[in-house]
């Protein structure tokens, strides 16, 4: 029986964990400017590590609920942080355009494995409330978000150069999330954990996929 003083701790830390991520994304993304001429990158080679981000996240994804079944979202997210705030020194290191595509492919798998994971304890935990409470997690993402494009602004105008800037934000974030996860996250197995990670989509579903790929389908002209 999970106790109102868990499920408060939880949406506390679920929020926290929200934040850290949001932030963590808007470290990178407001400076990829700064990242490239660092580098030197072509606009080539900077889409190519945006296409390795791309598809890092969508593997990630894919593969997301199988883990989360395997070990749960409490671990998975504690591995998702990890990996995520474990992406920042890498692309702030590399030392060329392959090192900068392989950083942001880490980068991807971290963001969408913690994504996956707070958002499915997000939900057992306003399955404890039992009143819909999500969007405020989101807000946190948002805010995250906001405040790591402000240290991002900051940085900028310091000239703090994104060797230092991305490991410093890195290891506060290393600290933060995976300490609010371990101090706060909901004990015990998640529904469904321990059951099959992979099962067909219900019948309901075939229609809805028949007309999906008949809309994306090539027209001629």
């Amino acid at each position: 029986m999970i106790t109102t003083g868990e499920l408060v701790r939880a949406r506390r830390a679920v929020s926290v964990v929200f934040a850290a991520c949001g932030a963590a994304f808007g470290t990178w993304l407001a400076r990829v400017p700064a990242v490239q001429d660092r580098l030197g990158l072509t606009t080539g080679q900077r889409a190519a590590g945006l296409f390795g981000l791309a598809a890092g996240s969508v593997v990630a994804l894919l593969l997301a609920g199988a883990v989360i079944t395997r070990i749960g979202s409490r671990a998975a997210a504690v591995v998702g942080a990890v990996v995520l705030c474990g992406g920042l020194p890498l692309v702030a290191v590399a030392p060329g355009a392959a090192a900068f595509v392989a950083a942001l492919v880490v980068l991807g798998v971290g963001n969408s494995t913690l994504d996956v994971a707070m958002n499915a304890h997000a939900a057992r935990v306003e399955e404890g409330y039992g009143r819909p409470i999500f969007a405020g997690f989101h807000a946190f993402w948002n805010i995250g978000g906001l405040a790591g494009s402000g240290a991002d602004a900051l940085a900028e105008a310091w000239h703090v150069p994104v060797a230092v800037h991305f490991p410093v934000a890195g290891g506060v974030l290393l600290v933060v999330a995976p300490a609010a996860v371990l101090g706060g996250f909901l004990r015990g197995p998640d529904r469904g954990q321990g059951g099959p990670a992979f099962a067909w989509p219900g019948r309901a579903l075939v229609p809805l996929g028949a007309v999906r790929s008949a809309g994306s389908s090539p027209r001629g002209r």
